[in-house]
């Protein structure tokens, strides 16, 4: 395979893990207000209505959804940090020698993000704070599975399930925090160096 047809097919990769970094910031924005929304509702009243759940048609209890929530909430936020290494990775196989210069010119998917807090390249120091409003945006969404997940633990007994997500929701929040020192430590490194 020669050189030019591996970088289209970084070049296709990139465009389909940016177009998948977006999904997920826009998933983790609704997730996480459904989330806030039904902790509102389920702190509010003493019995907890059932859900429907559309797409499968049964009923189940508010709380045990509103368990789910820092499991659910972790699982997004570790797919979504896992696309900033893999965009990093494609555009370096893209253009290898432009040390990141190039990004903009093949992301053709920015996120929402992107776009409102666009800056032109060379942009002062103070302009490129922008840079962190990605690890801040997911940095909410920890916060809030760490939230919830509190909120669970210190919740009346009320089914078996309760446990499982208090488990899975507490391993999977903190296998988040790892990645996202390192997306911080990233970003900021770009404001000092200018990038």
């Amino acid at each position: 395979m020669d050189e030019h047809t591996q970088r289209e097919e970084w070049r296709e990769r990139f465009r389909a893990v940016a177009k998948a970094q977006g999904r997920y910031l826009w998933i983790l924005l609704i997730t996480g207000i459904f989330y806030l929304a039904l902790d509102t509702t389920i702190s509010q009243q003493a019995e907890s209505p059932s859900q429907n759940l559309p797409l499968i048609g049964i009923e189940v209890d508010s709380k045990i959804v509103w368990a789910s929530g820092s499991l659910v909430l972790s699982l997004i936020i570790l797919a979504a940090l896992g696309t900033f290494p893999a965009v990093t990775h494609a555009s370096s196989k893209v253009n290898p020698d432009d040390n990141g210069s190039a990004f903009e010119r093949i992301d053709t998917e920015p996120t929402a993000i992107d776009l409102i807090v666009y800056t032109k390249p060379g942009a002062s120091r103070l302009a490129r704070l922008s840079l962190v409003t990605y690890p801040l945006f997911i940095s909410l969404g920890v916060i809030e599975s760490s939230w919830l997940w509190i909120r669970l633990v210190r919740s009346q007994p009320f089914s078996n399930l309760r446990w499982i997500f208090l488990v899975l929701g507490g391993a999977v929040t903190i296998a988040c925090l790892p990645r996202l020192i390192g997306l911080w430590k990233s970003k900021i490194n770009s404001i000092i160096r200018g990038k």
